[in-house]
Order: structure tokens, then C-alpha cells, then sequence
């Protein structure tokens, strides 16, 4: 009888298990072959814990938002202003504020992508490459893996966090209390290489 209220927005534990587990285990089992990072954003744990950690390997590695439509964190990574237009029917990311998980994040592509691409992404996944993800997945692989401006920038190897399965609890895609498929997306020769943490 009791209740626990883990205040995962504002709880920095989420970020500093990123920056002590994910991102370590994204480099070591990657072997430093890492040119961006980029994932959707829930309470901001992931993408900054993650972030964090790379730079200190890595300060040039690049840090990408996928941010769907209707959450402001793309308006103010671009911009300062948060500011949102449009809607998303993907859950679990979609931010409207500044948390104290995404406070200091230095962010080097804010980009958004339709729930139309996402879809497709995922869909592509499934039927040929045997991935099953939801939609969270499907916006930060879309955008490792498709014409983002990031990509035609850099033309390198973009890792992107995605849950398991299409269902359940993986905020910002990153499937945080469940096991993790790391995607490493190699656009320059066209192929995909997956790593099971």
C-alpha cells in the first residue's frame, strides 16, 4: 500500500542510467563507429544521456531530434520559441516543454518528420527486415536512414535507439525499461547493420 511517483520528466536518474548504461553500450558494441545519434523525445532522458556521453568519446559527433508534429521541441531547438502546429497520433513522444532531462541538451539537428514517413518506415521495417516497432521507432529511423538534411550533410553512420515491439511504454523510442535493438544506419553504402543489446 503505497504509492511511488518516479517524476521521470524531472527525475534526473533517467538520464544519468543513459549516460551510464545506453551510451556506453551504443559505443562499445559499435566500436566507436558512431558520426550522429538521433531519437525521438519523451522526458528527454535518452536523447541527452546518450548525447552527453558520445560527446565525451566523440565531441564531434553529431546529436538529431526527431520530433513529431505538434510538439514543440523542434520549434525550439530551431528557433528558442516553443511553439507547436499540427498533431501526431504517436504516443510516448511529442514534447511541449523544456524538462529538466532536456535542460543543457546541445542539439545539433532539430528535424520533423509526418507520422505519414514514420509509417512507411515502419512498415519497410517489417516487411523486410523482420523488425516489428512502433511509431516512436519508426520517426528516428526514418530520419537516420532517409533523405534528412542531416544525412545529405554528413552522408555517415547514424545510431537509432527503437523498441522491441510497436507496443507498450518505450518512451522516445528508446524502450528504456525493456530491451533495446540498436539500428546503425550506414546510408554511404546503403545497408543496415543491427546489434542486440
Amino acid at each position: 500500500n503505497g504509492l511511488l511517483w518516479a517524476n521521470q520528466f524531472e527525475n534526473l536518474a533517467k538520464q544519468e542510467g543513459h549516460f551510464a548504461d545506453t551510451g556506453p553500450g551504443i559505443y562499445e558494441q559499435l566500436a566507436g563507429d558512431i558520426d550522429g545519434f538521433i531519437c525521438a523525445c519523451g522526458t528527454g532522458g535518452t536523447l541527452t544521456g546518450v548525447a552527453k556521453y558520445l560527446r565525451t568519446k566523440n565531441k564531434n559527433i553529431k546529436i538529431g531530434l526527431a520530433d513529431p508534429h505538434g510538439a514543440a521541441l523542434y520549434s525550439y531547438f530551431s528557433s528558442g520559441k516553443l511553439e507547436s502546429s499540427g498533431s501526431s497520433i504517436t504516443e510516448g513522444i511529442g514534447q511541449g516543454r523544456i524538462t529538466k532531462n532536456l535542460e543543457g541538451l546541445d542539439l545539433d539537428y532539430p528535424l520533423r518528420i509526418s507520422d505519414e514517413d514514420a509509417l512507411q518506415t515502419m512498415f519497410t521495417l517489417v516487411e523486410k527486415e523482420g523488425l516489428y516497432l512502433g511509431g516512436s521507432s519508426g520517426k528516428g529511423r526514418e530520419l537516420s536512414v532517409t533523405g534528412s538534411e542531416a544525412k545529405k550533410e554528413m552522408n555517415c553512420n547514424w545510431v537509432s535507439p527503437v523498441t522491441d515491439t510497436g507496443t507498450g511504454t518505450g518512451v522516445g523510442g528508446s524502450g528504456a525499461a525493456r530491451r533495446c535493438d540498436i539500428v546503425l544506419a550506414q546510408p554511404c553504402m546503403d545497408r543496415t547493420a543491427h546489434t542486440r543489446r
